[in-house]
């Protein structure tokens, strides 16, 4: 039997488009430092460097490029991405309201 390529389980956070755009942006820009400090026991050294390693390569256009670039592993990758999408949630940048 060969190994197939099931998709991975959903995000148990549901985000809008402009949480994602705020949390691929961050994920593009952060040091590694930050990137570390913020994801915290989740992040290994060794990602982080290849986080910022992507950079050189265009960064990342969407969240499950950590899995497909052999980042992260599957079931660690579905640990993360729900821990990311929380904090993107929980750090985005609030919405400014219109006045009239």
């Amino acid at each position: 039997m060969g190994k197939h390529h099931a998709t991975h389980h959903a995000p148990t956070v549901e985000v809008d488009e402009k949480t994602m755009i705020f949390l691929i942006k961050f994920m593009n820009t952060a040091s590694k430092e930050k990137l570390l400090e913020t994801f915290e026991g989740h992040f290994t050294d060794h990602m982080a460097d290849k986080i910022v390693d992507q950079r050189l390569f265009g960064g990342m256009k969407k969240l499950d490029d950590i899995l497909e670039k052999k980042i992260m592993r599957k079931k660690k990758f579905e640990e993360f991405q729900d821990i990311a999408l929380k904090w993107a949630v929980e750090h985005k940048p609030k919405e400014k309201r219109q006045t009239a």
